[in-house]
């Protein structure tokens, strides 16, 4: 009887293990950071080793060094072999037992690594695809005792200034690949992607405390990566709205906040829909488990509204609105680390201001990952949209537990994405009614002083309401630091008071040709008076941030400008 053989050729696999499936270089440096987390890491270095390729600075090698526990001497003998899993129950962000090996063989043609406990000696085990094809290495050595690379060894001890003092000698481990291949950007592009790939992948994590940084062996750049919400709904997000100039992104500041709010409905009281899954397992044992459906909507305040009072014909024309626009509306996050961002099936793309503005993040435990199909490399899921039940030959024929619970979910989720589209589609129209909507009739004062220009009665009606109405209690500032100036022009077009681009100074400006201007600068009484009511209109404008600047202040200009009309009209032009 002819002998068995073994299932692979490791020579003949050698070229093959290179083109795994992960989607790219940020896809294979985040399942290593996976094994940090595991390794309950605090502080996670991404060093790069550049070098001259045709002139160009590129990248050589890359380390990712943490100071988790380490591994024990027999489990970094078997962290490269393939299918070979330390993780026994599902709990944990990782599963499979081929995160590291392939990870490491898409990125480059060998990988290190290096690990240690209590202060040990480093020892390291390598694969090399090269001297697999070649016949040199067909099994993982022993780990031998070896020393961490001459350009690595520096950052096991290190200050890095503006982001804190690292040590990495009590436990750890570095996995370094040589010679990276799998990079065709430049390495500028390169730094900033993989920031914005760690930064949301990983948000829970370093919201909670974890550090990843980036950082080359010239120490330049270096950077701390920062947490990215793509619900926009966390305050430790890198994109913020800024609160001093409307329209645009800031970054952690005292007058910034969340661009997005908690979607509140009967299906999200508190922004969340939770939906119990039971199931069965493979093995026909009962999974019980939960689906969480994370909802926020943008706030009123920063959609139509912002667009208006920075001249723009929609809200997505802003910055803000820009940097919504690089986010699909759906992430899946497992074990608090996100897996897929993109459409997943459930919505075609769509211009449509109200389809931009809107984000769910479809949350489950590892004990679904057969439910989501979830991929060996932890790259993407399924969402099982043919349980539609407009779909009527599936929804009849499939009466199972997986099938009544993909229904339950994929219903939720369609009318969720249904009311939060119609609420943004509403505020729009609202908007645009409110725009081209003119007051008919005058304001009476409520307050000790009477005037007969019914701009300011207006002014004073609505400042009221903005200082007392609970629906905008908190967003006046205490203080405005800019100061506002006046500026005098001569411009036969202009009226006798406009303001300048909102956006760009907020300066009183004064037309000196108007004749009603003319009239009263020649008269020291009234050249006095009007510039004090100029002044005092600056001040006026600085007890209000850029929201409300448009429903007070702007049109408490143009009334102003109407009145002003009116009496040179009345008196023939402009002669007083």
């Amino acid at each position: 009887m002819a002998q068995g053989i073994e299932i692979f050729d490791v020579q003949g696999m050698a070229e093959a293990i290179r083109y795994t499936e992960y989607k790219s270089i940020y896809s294979a440096i985040s399942e290593i950071v996976d094994n940090s987390i595991e390794a309950k890491a605090k502080n996670i270095l991404i060093i790069s080793k550049e070098t001259l390729k045709d002139g160009e600075k590129t990248l050589g090698d890359i380390a990712i060094l943490d100071d988790g526990t380490g591994m024990s001497l027999d489990t970094l003998h078997r962290c490269l072999v393939f299918g070979i899993s330390e993780k026994k129950e599902r709990k944990s962000i990782g599963r499979f037992g081929v995160g590291l090996g392939q990870a490491s063989m898409y990125a480059a043609p060998r990988v290190d690594v290096y690990s240690w406990q209590d202060r040990s000696d480093k020892y390291a085990v390598y694969l090399d695809s090269r001297e697999m094809k070649n016949g040199t290495q067909k099994v993982i050595e022993a780990p031998e005792k070896k020393e961490i690379p001459t350009c690595f060894k520096g950052f096991l001890d290190i200050t890095i200034p503006n982001i804190g003092y690292f040590n990495f000698h009590q436990s750890g481990t570095m996995v370094v690949w040589e010679n990276l291949d799998n990079v065709k950007l430049k390495t500028q592009t390169f730094y900033k992607n993989l920031s914005d790939e760690l930064g949301r992948r990983f948000r829970y994590y370093i919201d909670g405390g974890l550090n990843i940084i980036i950082i080359t062996t010239q120490h330049s750049p270096r950077e701390l990566v920062k947490s990215i919400d793509p619900l926009f709904l966390s305050k430790k997000s890198r994109y913020l709205a800024d609160l001093k100039t409307i329209g645009t992104i800031t970054n952690q500041t005292t007058e910034s906040e969340p661009i997005f709010e908690p979607f509140i409905s009967d299906y999200t009281p508190d922004g969340t829909c939770k939906i119990d899954i039971h199931i069965e397992a493979s093995n026909h044992r009962p999974i019980f488990s939960t689906v969480s459906i994370k909802c926020s909507v943008v706030k009123e305040k920063f959609y139509w509204d912002m667009a208006r009072l920075i001249g723009k014909k929609n809200p997505g024309d802003s910055e803000i609105g820009k940097t919504v626009s690089k986010f699909d509306n759906i992430s899946v996050v497992r074990a608090g680390r996100e897996i897929q961002f993109d459409k997943l099936g459930l919505y075609n793309s769509t211009n449509e201001p109200e389809n931009r503005w809107w984000s769910i993040e479809i949350s489950f435990d590892p004990i679904l990952d057969e439910f989501f199909k979830l991929s060996n490399n932890k790259q993407k899921v399924e969402i099982e949209t043919s349980f539609r039940t407009d779909r009527k030959e599936k929804f009849v024929q499939d009466d199972s537990l997986e099938a009544q619970a993909w229904r339950l979910i994929i219903d939720r989720f369609d009318k969720i994405k249904l009311i939060m589209t119609s609420r943004n589609r509403k505020l729009a129209q609202n908007a645009k009614k409110e725009l081209g909507s003119k007051p008919t009739k005058k304001i009476e004062s409520k307050y000790k002083y009477e005037t007969t220009y019914k701009g300011l009665d207006a002014f004073a009606e609505l400042a009221k309401k903005y200082q007392t109405d609970e629906a905008h209690k908190g967003s006046v500032y205490d203080e405005i630091r800019r100061i506002i100036d006046v500026e005098l022009v001569e411009d036969k077009k202009l009226p006798l008071i406009t303001i300048d681009s909102i956006n760009t100074g907020h300066k009183l400006i004064i037309n000196e040709l108007d004749g009603f201007y003319t009239r009263i600068r020649d008269n020291e009484d009234f050249a006095l008076g009007f510039n004090l009511f100029a002044h005092a209109l600056t001040k006026v404008r600085s007890k209000f941030n850029l929201y409300e600047e448009e429903k007070v202040f702007s049109r408490l200009i143009e009334e102003i400008n109407e009145e002003i009309t009116t009496i040179k009209n009345s008196l023939g032009g402009t002669k007083l």
